[in-house]
């Protein structure tokens, strides 16, 4: 899965992925229109946020409202996993 990034900062954020601890002043550390590999994808407290690799080479959990998806094929390398309080 790819996907393009559309904000490098926490500016433009919902209301809801600026609840869970996200700020208006975070600084994303990716590149405006720079496509990513999307390596995971995490749903959250109602938010979903995608798994990738930033500008410093480091891997983090941004929201997903900041990218564009282009690519939608998923690898075949992924699965499911749900965790809930029982499984935990």
């Amino acid at each position: 899965m790819k996907a393009k990034c559309l904000c490098d900062t926490g500016k433009t954020l919902s209301q809801k992925t600026l609840d869970i601890g996200w700020t208006k002043e975070t600084e994303m550390g990716l590149r405006i229109n720079k496509e990513y590999v999307i390596y995971g994808i995490i749903f959250y407290r109602d938010i979903f946020e995608y798994l990738t690799i930033d500008e410093y080479n480091k891997s983090f959990w941004y929201p997903s409202e900041i990218f564009q998806i282009i690519d939608n094929r998923l690898s075949s390398l992924w699965y499911y996993v749900r965790h809930n309080k029982s499984n935990r």
